[in-house]
């Protein structure tokens, strides 16, 4: 799930967006949330641990903008039975999470209708796909396999830090300047 819900209030019209107001009690602190997940301040990690459960928040949007990205590059619209192709995963499954990314914004959809990037959206799905670049390009070039790179990749971009993300690039930089 994008995000745990523990209490969860009636949903409500807040400037014609569909909300459900959380209060999220994660180890490292409580989110109290009144507008939609996709704009949570997040506190900082009270533990190692708490930075892999916030990033756990936002690891399934960034997969599915990112495919609605690839998607449309690759054809005209994007529907639920491309997206169940691509992730590899049910239509029921599909549309549950494309619902939920509607209602923070990411997404635009019409029931029964194709799926667009809000300019929201495709931001997320641009610096989701910077940061998959640069983590492919650095285990490649420490010598990871490419298909197991590539696998790999698909979880560390989700985990990375900025200072490591920076220091990936600098690494990968260097080593196409000496090789």
């Amino acid at each position: 799930p994008l995000l745990p819900q523990a209490h969860v209030t009636t949903p409500r019209l807040v400037n014609e967006v569909k909300f459900v107001a959380f209060a999220t009690n994660i180890s490292s602190g409580c989110y109290t949330l009144h507008q939609p997940p996709s704009r949570i301040r997040r506190m900082k990690p009270a533990s190692p641990f708490a930075k892999t459960r916030q990033d756990h928040l936002t690891e399934t949007a960034e997969d599915y903008v990112e495919a609605i990205e690839y998607i449309l590059g690759e054809q005209p619209e994007c529907r639920v039975k491309d997206l169940a192709r691509r992730i590899g995963v049910s239509h029921v499954t599909v549309t549950r999470i494309l619902q939920r990314l509607t209602a923070e914004g990411l997404i635009s959809k019409k029931p029964y209708g194709p799926c667009t990037l809000t300019s929201e959206g495709m931001q997320m799905a641009r610096r989701s796909r910077k940061r998959h670049d640069i983590v492919l390009a650095f285990l490649l070039a420490i010598g990871v396999p490419e298909s197991t790179a590539i696998h790999d990749a698909e979880g560390i971009e989700h985990h990375v830090s900025t200072e490591t993300l920076d220091a990936m690039r600098n690494l990968v930089a260097q080593h196409k300047t000496n090789g």
